[in-house]
């Protein structure tokens, strides 16, 4: 912005004067010569031209860096999915282990109680047999 011009009340202390309005700074901005803003436009486009430079230099660092990031994220990434594999090996070595002591123990349960009801079976059928002989010998 250009500067504001001062003027100078009866106190002579300095009061800045202010235009009312959008187009009275227009018309103070249009009093400039050209040169001017031609000299700014020329300075602008300098400093884009150096700082266009920078900026891709900077945007490649970080697309390298990314690019870093993805690579140790997916061997960390594998590295977890190997070590899972190998957790849920465990886990089904365990169940699997787990299991066949189950069949083991029932496998003795079983034999156990199959010699338990042959014995009661056999006593049973002793003490029926003398039954059913003392039914012949009486004639029933």
């Amino acid at each position: 912005w250009p500067p504001i011009p001062y003027s100078y009340d009866r106190s002579s202390r300095p009061r800045i004067a202010r235009p009312h309005t959008v187009s009275d700074r227009v018309n103070h901005l249009r009093d400039k010569p050209a040169s001017d803003f031609f000299s700014s436009l020329l300075i602008l486009s300098m400093v884009a031209a150096l700082q266009a430079p920078v900026i891709l230099m900077s945007q490649n660092r970080q697309a390298s860096r990314d690019r870093l990031a993805a690579a140790l994220d997916y061997e960390i990434n594998l590295k977890a999915e190997v070590e899972i594999m190998a957790l849920h090996d465990k886990l089904d070595r365990l169940r699997t282990d787990r299991i066949e002591a189950m069949i083991g123990a029932q496998t003795v349960q079983i034999a156990a109680m199959d010699t338990d009801l042959r014995a009661l079976l056999a006593d049973r059928s002793g003490s029926r047999g003398d039954d059913a002989v003392r039914r012949t010998e009486t004639g029933r």
